[in-house]
């Protein structure tokens, strides 16, 4: 039988599915939105469709949209560049310290933590414990035969904890989001165009295969269109529903990968995962609170810069609340390319699973 015109009925399946999703994901912002949650486009959608499936409802999964989303999330960074960035980056080596300490000291403990509570093998135990790079962190798993499922289930719950964390500690303490409208005087929409371009020429990268990681993507992004904005080549800022739809659709596209998750496989690592995120997150606010003072930086700008993982979340904030963007961003990128370059070596001299 094939409905609707001679369409199969797979298609009509995933047609039906992407619709649900779709509408999952609107009544999951518009009501964040109403309540006052912070980033309610990403939150939202990321929660509706996370636990849809408890209803057993079908999600579908728009990981093709994932990397042009990212990119149109780093051209708005970009957007925030300051034009005092070159007195503002002077005290920036403080800041770059503080996120490789941080990142360091944070995948060391909760990695100790790991293995001497809860049994993980060394590599199972850094692999779970890193901040980010998921993709990366998920190949050298199956590489080094660590317990993938483990490496898996913790990297996606600690994205849930950390959420359900900043989201609740921003809300009980009455902040709100700041936006404040970018000043241009003569500012002319062509210039958007610029960012089209910007657009076009990663998505075309990432399309073939040059530039393979999302995060990298939008790294470039931020970069290329903070060129545009310092240079003045771009004088009018991106229309925020841009945001708002970039967000919407990573939202969507996290919430479909922890939906995919059987939950009797999550109950088992929530106690481990809740003791590893609590020791994180106390090592990571008391180390920023020391380097916030040495730098005399605002807390929670530091804070989201020194995030550990969850870019987007963290950098989606940074544009909410006005906390610089661009700083926010770029210390993440520097923390993303730390992960990518030292992980695979360290990861060689750690004991495998099997004693080899």
């Amino acid at each position: 039988m094939q409905p609707f015109g001679g369409i199969p009925d797979s298609r009509t399946a995933s047609l039906k599915s992407c619709i649900i999703t779709v509408l999952i994901g609107l009544g999951g912002a518009f009501l964040f939105s109403f309540i006052g949650l912070p980033v309610p486009w990403f939150t939202g959608p990321l929660f509706f469709t996370s636990f849809a499936g408890v209803f057993k409802l079908k999600i579908y999964s728009f990981s093709f949209l994932n990397t042009p989303a990212l990119i149109v999330i780093g051209l708005i960074i970009g957007s925030s560049i300051p034009p005092n960035l070159a007195e503002l980056a002077q005290k920036w080596w403080i800041s770059l310290a503080a996120i490789f300490i941080i990142t360091a000291c944070t995948t060391f403990l909760t990695a100790v933590l790991q293995k001497t509570l809860f049994g993980s093998d060394a590599v199972t135990a850094v692999l779970a414990s890193l901040p980010g790079a998921l993709s990366m962190v998920v190949s050298l798993a199956n590489e080094h035969k660590a317990d993938v499922t483990k490496v898996t289930l913790f990297q996606s719950l600690r994205l849930i904890f950390l959420l359900v964390f900043l989201t609740s500690a921003l809300h009980l303490y009455g902040m709100s989001p700041e936006r404040k409208d970018f000043q241009f005087t003569g500012g002319n929409p062509f210039s958007l165009l610029w960012l089209l371009g910007i657009f076009v020429f990663i998505t075309l990268l990432s399309f073939k295969k040059i530039i393979a990681r999302g995060s990298l993507c939008m790294s470039l992004a931020m970069i290329l269109s903070a060129v545009c904005y310092f240079t003045e080549l771009v004088n009018i800022p991106p229309p925020d529903m841009l945001n708002r739809a970039a967000l919407f659709c990573i939202g969507i596209i996290f919430g479909s990968r922890l939906n995919r998750i059987p939950i009797r496989e999550v109950f088992p690592y929530i106690l481990q995962s809740a003791l590893s995120i609590i020791l994180l997150l106390a090592v990571c606010a008391g180390l920023t609170y020391v380097f916030a003072m040495l730098g005399n930086f605002n807390y929670l700008t530091l804070f989201l810069a020194c995030f550990p993982g969850a870019f987007e979340l963290a950098t989606a904030i940074a544009v909410d609340f006005n906390a610089d963007p661009f700083f926010v961003g770029f210390h993440h990128t520097a923390r993303i390319v730390f992960i990518i370059l030292l992980t695979p070596y360290i990861i060689k001299y750690l004991p495998k699973a099997d004693g080899k």
